[in-house]
């Protein structure tokens, strides 16, 4: 049995006999191609039996009968979730463990603070030990010993910049769309069975401070190292097995980090959308575009809800009263209902220029399936079967019912 590699391909640089634009039917099957090898199991190719004393028989070298194809990308299949699961789990872990260890050595040192400065420090040691320590030491380990590294990632786009618009606005329109139906699904699910679901603040505290921590982490640092996480480092290990089954995998996989019910279903569609269009311009550009602009006014509009008091609105006062109130908060209620317009009118034209792709082009959803001798129920079977996947994924479930409950 030839000894062979088994060594992923990066979506940042053409596959073997790939032509960039390359496309199908949403749903579509895959287009085939050549199944890859994987490693020899242990005592194969390699085996060299010790020598024989004099006198003596030399031993017949045992023969490990060779694994089959299926078996073979099993193996390697399972070897990938655990290793993509246990880099999410570091991540989520580690990042708590930080904090929280800052926090500790603040309070063993005596340092002493308002409430309003500790709310504002926590902020920055929870955004800092997420996206300026943990984030970074996942890519190191992540890319240890692959062929993709960050620099490899931000390879020019194989796509016109016509097409990356195009696909940007339906990635975000898109992501905007499933926003909207899940959070009226989730309020009609509170009003029938009389539950009030918990989910994070979104608004940000007022103050110069917060306002420059919440952009900064927010609408920058956090859609650059989570495209360099899920869309690099992630999507490149998975991409040996599938396009649509590494792109699937890792979108829903950056979903249940965000580890709450609020954001689960957007974040798993603009981690599809993201992974496409990396996919498919083979470059992590056009997916930092999409994330940036959806943090860019999730962000803008978290700094301007800081500015308003919406308790005015519920606490009973005259109408008169609320008027006013809202009169005199027309500099910060005006552009958010500005961009409130634009998300939804993203929504509705990300949409439309959705179906058209669909019924026009259905080959632009055709993508390269190296593994052919799984089919996709396989893959997910084998996927979420590995140890380290089952852990990574009752941690994170169990995480996001218990914010929903307010247990945490």
């Amino acid at each position: 049995m030839e000894e062979t590699n088994f060594t992923p391909q990066s979506p940042l640089s053409p596959q073997p006999g790939e032509q960039p634009g390359a496309g199908g039917a949403p749903g579509a099957p895959e287009s085939p191609s050549p199944a890859p090898a994987f490693d020899c199991p242990e005592g194969g190719a390699n085996f060299t039996p010790p020598p024989a004393a004099e006198g003596e028989v030399p031993p017949v070298p045992p023969v490990a009968p060779p694994l089959s194809p299926v078996k073979q990308a099993k193996k390697a299949l399972r070897r990938c979730s655990n290793r993509n699961s246990l880099l999410l789990l570091l991540l989520v872990v580690g990042t708590n463990l930080v904090a929280l260890g800052v926090l500790m050595a603040m309070k063993l040192l005596g340092v002493r603070m308002s409430t309003t400065a500790f709310d504002t420090v926590a902020n920055l040691i929870s955004y800092g030990s997420l996206y300026l320590v943990m984030a970074p030491l996942l890519l190191l380990i992540g890319n240890a010993g692959q062929p993709h590294k960050v620099r490899t990632y931000f390879t020019k786009p194989k796509a016109s910049g016509k097409e990356i618009a195009k696909w940007t606005l339906i990635g975000v329109g898109l992501t905007y769309g499933v926003s909207y139906v899940f959070n009226f699904l989730f309020t009609i699910i509170q009003l029938l069975f009389g539950v009030e679901l918990s989910a994070p603040s979104l608004v940000t505290d007022t103050g110069f401070a917060n306002a420059l921590i919440s952009f900064f982490f927010m609408a920058l640092a956090a859609p650059l190292m989570e495209e360099l996480i899920f869309r690099g480092t992630l999507l490149c290990h998975t991409l040996p097995f599938g396009s649509w089954f590494a792109i699937v995998v890792v979108g829903v996989s950056f979903g249940l980090t965000h580890m709450n019910y609020q954001q689960l279903f957007y974040a798993i569609m603009m981690g599809i959308a993201a992974g496409f269009v990396a996919v498919k311009a083979q470059s992590i550009w056009p997916a930092l575009g999409i994330h940036l602009s959806i943090n860019l006014i999730g962000a803008t509009q978290s700094i301007l809800a800081g500015h308003i008091d919406l308790s005015v609105l519920t606490g009973g006062g005259s109408s008169r009263y609320v008027m006013t109130y809202l009169l005199s908060k027309l500099p910060y209620l005006l552009p958010i209902l500005l961009l409130s317009l634009l998300c939804l009118a993203a929504a509705v034209s990300g949409f439309v220029l959705f179906v058209i792709e669909a019924v026009n082009h259905k080959d632009t959803f055709r993508l390269e399936n190296p593994c052919t001798v799984l089919t996709p129920a396989q893959k997910a079977g084998v996927y979420l079967s590995a140890p380290g996947t089952i852990l990574t994924l009752a941690v994170m479930l169990g995480m996001t019912v218990c914010n929903a409950l307010g247990v945490l």
